[in-house]
């Protein structure tokens, strides 16, 4: 936890001692909860502390940290144009390090400065969408990540990725989990109950997506049946469908590396910093704005 601190006191020429600092707090946090937290809460915890907690607050005293400097993150994060979702995250996190926090005796149930932050409202029209592709932009990306594989089979597959995504709003773990047992193209439905799990050590796992609402069935649009036929005919059962040249699994480091990087590069103006998890971004808004509820 000193390190830690003491890294980021250097960094912003603070003088706050490693122990007071709220940064060292929130490592000590996770460090005596890393062996209890599933992957997926530990991944999205260490985000959104390294991310967007700890470059604002991290170096203040936990004394002088206040419900505004906590608010701060939020504002931070709502001008970046982060999601609705993201922002609710950072407010579970913060709230429950300041749970922590009285707990450990650094402050008391009226004085933790998290215990009056509050979940944003989401809006209907889907937040802000400046991280959002465009559906030219999507469309352009289809056609890049085809014609830049190294041969039929993987252009097919490449182009079915971005489809699972945009289609039917999966996430990359749960597209790379699917198997042809998961999918009835007679009734275009998916089946979404297993996605691939970051572990401690060792790669990632087969294990249950992201939470209980994850386990869902989602409907492949019409236009897209084509490509599933023709994934799901080029695959073994027991196969996955989204595969490598060499028939592994795409991990989501070589996909970005092999994949990702250079297709963007071929659409103009992209939007910065938005990854495959985007794609799953437009599918959602694209419901939204066709009137599905939130």
């Amino acid at each position: 936890a000193d390190t830690i601190a003491g890294r980021l006191a250097l960094a912003g020429g603070s003088g706050v001692s490693g122990a007071a600092a709220y940064g060292a707090l929130a490592d000590a946090w996770v460090e005596r909860y890393r062996t209890t937290w599933g992957a997926g809460h530990l991944a999205n915890v260490e985000a959104i502390l390294d991310g967007h907690v700890l470059p604002v607050v991290g170096r203040i005293s936990c004394d002088r940290v206040t419900d505004t400097e906590l608010d701060t993150v939020l504002r931070t994060m709502t001008a970046a144009g982060y999601s609705t979702d993201w922002r609710s995250q950072a407010v579970r996190t913060m709230r429950a390090l300041g749970r922590w926090g009285v707990t450990r005796g650094v402050w008391t149930a009226a004085t933790d400065p998290a215990s009056t932050l509050r979940q944003p409202a989401p809006t209907g029209g889907g937040g802000d969408r400046t991280l959002i592709p465009s559906a030219a932009q999507v469309a352009a990306l289809s056609v890049a990540v085809g014609e830049l594989a190294p041969n039929p089979d993987q252009s097919l597959r490449r182009r079915w990725m971005v489809a699972a995504a945009v289609g039917c709003g999966l996430r990359f773990s749960e597209a790379t989990a699917l198997t042809p047992a998961s999918v009835d193209l007679e009734t275009r439905q998916v089946v979404v109950a297993t996605a691939w799990v970051r572990q401690e050590s060792g790669g990632p796992e087969i294990g249950p997506p992201k939470s209980r609402h994850s386990r869902r069935t989602v409907i492949i649009p019409v236009a897209d049946v084509p490509l599933w036929r023709e994934v799901l005919e080029a695959t073994d059962d027991g196969g996955y469908l989204g595969t490598t040249q060499r028939g592994a699994v795409w991990r989501s480091s070589g996909w970005k590396q092999r994949v990702w990087d250079d297709a963007i590069a071929q659409v103009e103006g992209w939007p910065p910093r938005a990854g495959y998890h985007f794609l799953r971004h437009f599918a959602v808004i694209s419901w939204l704005d066709r009137g599905l509820p939130l």
